[in-house]
């Protein structure tokens, strides 16, 4: 009888979830329909390429407005509801489109129908509802085979409707969206809650949809890295998918001289596509390699594919681009939903993938206008920037892939096993009193170094309720506490002094030998990190100058801080020196009437970046912490420039966060120095040219000036400079000259530079 009733809750939930689809496919179905005329469409109204990725831009932006509203709705009012005004709405913009008789109320009926559109989270948080983690990602996958049924279906409807003209195409698009409307009040599955808890969740979610909710969310998506890092994925994606979709059927028309038909083809082949990969490819696929890895397959994918159009012509290359976005996108997008939907809390599944959503949308309002501007430059400089956004999710992937392999390793551990690790915990904590008492006696100093790092002894004895990382942090602490007390024993008995000698002798030794000691620990330190560096920066002067800059004048860092420092400026300057060519080589062929070579902008580049950039980039900074602390208060710690450790460890959760600041900011200056160099290129090349006149000449002179020798200076005092305000503020730990400290995270004797 058991069984009987869960064969028919089981078949109840799957006939729920196909009208779950059927709205998905039915509702993308009338969005497609005029999607691949509207580039053609905006042209005939003496539209611009700046106007059609407007277009698709504005329908993006409302969508992030249309997700959060309604994600955030949805949990309080209920999902069903919400999805039955998305539905109908969507059809009176659609005909409404139809009927604009200009181009700016084409533009003003395609954002309000971009506002209604969001339905597709809403589905996801449906499906996320009514699903265990187990079948998750293939039932997510279904929601984009449905999203591909639509996207095969509405442009070869349009292709038969469109010889009547725009108005048929949008009636019959806002016809299926309203049969769309019509089946889903008859099938769609009610709220899967009891009465009670519908109305205790609404009102929750009543009180909490102001901007509480949304603070909460940036809370977590904060404090949890694989949310940061998922919403960050869809981000990046959609923005190089938005750039493809916003100037492709310009340069398929332009290039290829591909019509309208023609183009409603490459869209049919691209969702038979999505269908076969959603379908049957994504769940085994990822049931083999993992999510983490489903989601760098895509990327990858992408990033090939943009990398071709960028640099090839081939007559076959628009229908295979069509393919591999798409697929590209059944690896990445149910992957990615899935994991936010597996993070969620209770009773905030909808605004969490509202988040999601919202994030794709801002990147897919970005991409289509970005594109629209860069395609005035060049018809590859579009397809150019959307593979570095796909390069700089790779890192990102990498993130989600460590996370998951270090849960892999480190399961949840048995009741047992957490009974048989706290006692052994005991044990030790036994044995460890009695060490530290008999350290106490025998040298004050140390006894001082032990009880800072005793205080996470405390930690031991209810290790089982701490979460993974805490306890693992906490054990390598109580390790290294036991390896000190274990040395330190061990060298008071070989000497076999007593207390008061023992420590006599050492302050003695080390007021001798101070000068060959800070000697050794300035050439060790130097000449490991110019070994890691000089794979990196072979011919720069940038991390010279701060090696030299760190031996010479001791500000309270040691090596890993100034590493980590370090770290965060050669990854920033890499990324700058990326920029730096691909805007030398746009700017000297938009400005060629002006004059000057990739020479003279790249030379440009950097003066401008190590000079006006450097106060630009401490602006930013600085105003981002203020941001960052008036936000989220609570997690401000996380982001104090130069501050990486957690109970004397270093944590790369907060490298990590300081990383993306730091990425942003260094970004965001480029942005306003390019906006810059393109106000005032007339006299920055002059200024260029008087430069490098005497090199003229010599072309392969001039390269070495402009291309190495300017950028080995200029950095150096970049990083200089940079070094100052990147790095931990404030006064460091004072050393008392009659103590010696043991340092935490070193396991040496700390020797007081201030004293040398």
């Amino acid at each position: 009888m058991r069984s009987t009733c869960g064969d028919e809750q089981g078949v109840r939930v799957e006939a729920d979830l196909t009208s779950v689809y059927l709205a998905v496919m039915l509702d993308k179905m009338g969005a497609m329909m005029i999607l691949p005329l509207l580039p053609y469409i905006a042209t005939q109204m003496s539209g611009s390429a700046f106007a059609v990725g407007l277009m698709q831009s504005l329908y993006s932006l409302m969508q992030v407005f249309g997700t959060m509203v309604l994600g955030a709705l949805s949990d309080g009012l209920g999902k069903r509801r919400i999805l039955l005004v998305s539905l109908f709405s969507s059809s009176i913009f659609l005909l409404a489109c139809g009927l604009a008789a200009s181009l700016s109320q084409l533009l003003f009926f395609r954002a309000c129908h971009g506002f209604f559109s969001g339905t597709v989270c809403i589905c996801q948080a449906i499906v996320a509802d009514v699903t265990g983690p187990e079948e998750r990602v293939g039932k997510m996958a279904l929601i984009m085979a449905a999203y591909g049924v639509g996207v095969v279906l509405g442009p070869g409807i349009a292709g038969f409707v469109a010889p009547f003209g725009m108005l048929a195409v949008c009636a019959t698009a806002a016809a299926c969206t309203l049969i769309n409307f019509l089946l889903a009040v008859r099938q769609l599955p009610q709220d899967g809650m009891k009465e009670q808890e519908a109305e205790e969740d609404g009102a929750q979610a009543a009180a909490q949809s102001t901007v509480a909710v949304w603070k909460r969310l940036l809370h977590v998506l904060l404090a949890d890295p694989v949310l940061g890092a998922v919403c960050c994925i869809s981000l990046l994606q959609e923005f190089a998918m938005g750039i493809y979709m916003g100037v492709s059927p310009l340069l398929f028309k332009d290039v290829y001289g591909i019509t309208a038909s023609q183009l409603g083809i490459i869209f049919c082949v691209a969702g038979t596509s999505m269908i076969v990969f959603q379908g049957f490819v994504v769940s085994r696929f990822v049931r083999i390699v993992g999510k983490p890895a489903s989601i760098l397959c895509g990327c990858t994918l992408r990033l090939l594919l943009y990398s071709c159009l960028a640099a090839f012509s081939q007559p076959l290359l628009p229908v295979l681009s069509a393919v591999c976005v798409v697929a590209g996108g059944a690896l990445v997008d149910p992957c990615a939903a899935s994991l936010t939907s597996d993070r969620a809390p209770k009773g905030l599944s909808g605004v969490f993938m509202g988040a999601y959503q919202s994030a794709a949308s801002v990147g897919a309002f970005l991409g289509p206008v970005t594109g629209g501007l860069l395609y005035g430059f060049s018809k590859a400089f579009p397809y150019e920037v959307a593979s570095v956004a796909c390069l700089a999710c790779l890192p990102v992937v990498q993130l989600l892939w460590m996370r998951a392999r270090s849960k892999d390793r480190h399961g949840p551990s048995t009741s047992a096993q957490t009974a048989a690790t706290s006692d052994a915990l005991l044990d030790k904590d036994c044995q460890a009193d009695e060490d530290f008492v008999n350290l106490q006696e025998a040298s004050p100093s140390l006894s001082r170094a032990m009880t800072r790092l005793r205080s996470v002894a405390d930690l031991r004895a209810d290790m089982f309720q701490l979460p993974l990382p805490t306890s693992q942090r906490a054990d390598r602490s109580l390790r290294h506490m036991d390896r000190i007390v274990e040395d330190s024993s061990e060298q008071l008995q070989l000497k076999d002094r007593s207390r008061t000698e023992a420590f006599s002798q050492q302050r003695s030794r080390r007021a001798l030998s101070s000068g060959l000691e800070k000697e050794i620990l300035r050439r060790y330190s130097v000449d490991a990190l110019e070994r890691q560096g000089n794979a990196v920066c072979h011919s720069d002067g940038s991390l010279k100058a701060l090696l030299v800059k760190w031996s010479q004048f001791h500000d309270g860092r040691d090596f890993s801080e100034f590493l980590m420092d370090s770290s965060k400026q050669l990854i920033g300057a890499a990324w700058i020196h990326l920029l730096n060519l691909l805007f030398a080589q746009k700017m000297e062929k938009h400005y060629e009437e002006a004059g000057g070579d990739e020479c003279d902008w790249y030379w440009i580049n950097i003066v401008v970046d190590c000079t006006l950039g450097v106060a630009c980039t401490y602006v930013l900074l600085q105003l981002s912490t203020r941001i960052i602390l008036a936000t989220v208060p609570d997690q401000a710690p996380d982001f104090k420039t130069g501050e990486y450790r957690v109970n004397g460890g270093i944590d790369a959760a907060k490298y990590i966060k300081q990383l993306a600041v730091w990425l942003v900011v260094v970004s965001s200056m480029k942005v306003g120095m390019v906006v810059f160099m393109a106000v005032f290129h007339t006299l920055l090349l002059a200024v260029a040219r008087m430069t490098l006149a005497p090199f003229a000449s010599s072309p392969n002179l001039k390269l070495l000036v402009a291309m190495i020798a300017t950028p080995f200076c200029m950095n150096a005092l970049q990083f200089w400079v940079t070094d100052n305000f990147i790095k931990k503020q404030g006064d460091p730990a004072e050393v008392d000259d009659d103590d010696i400290e043991m340092d935490e995270r070193g396991g040496r004797t700390k020797i007081d530079h201030g004293d040398l």
